[in-house]
């Protein structure tokens, strides 16, 4: 009997240390705005005449990455989508003709777990509302 609660009290200690490791794995970064890389602020890259550039809270883990990447690569008009995880930066590179609306990119966003914070676009090349 005292055997078979050592091997319970095992199972149930490893099960909790566990659980209290894998949870955090998934926890959302500080806002994309107030990032930083030692002393220095990131900038968010630039948009280009074919290319959108997302601010996305939530990715922490390559699973939230790969998420994004298959909702946004689901999109009309999404030719190739950039992840920087670490400070939630997406770059959509898109058909300069069928351009993807801010309402896609939401939906997209939403669906792959994550929470959409702003969308950048190059002047002159705005998705449609």
């Amino acid at each position: 009997m005292n055997r078979s609660f050592s091997i319970l009290s095992f199972t149930a200690v490893a099960a909790v240390l566990s659980t209290a490791l894998i949870l955090p794995a998934c926890v959302s970064p500080p806002p994309a705005a107030s990032n930083h890389d030692g002393d220095a602020l990131v900038e968010r890259p630039e948009p280009t005449a074919n290319s959108v550039v997302l601010v996305a809270h939530g990715m922490a883990c390559p699973k939230c990455v790969s998420n994004a990447d298959l909702q946004l690569m689901k999109l009309d008009g999404v030719r190739a989508v950039a992840i920087d995880m670490k400070h939630g930066f997406i770059t959509v590179e898109v058909d300069p003709d069928h351009r993807p609306t801010r309402d896609d990119y939401a939906r997209a966003i939403d669906a792959a777990g994550l929470t959409l914070v702003s969308v950048h676009e190059a002047a002159g090349g705005a998705a449609t509302p």
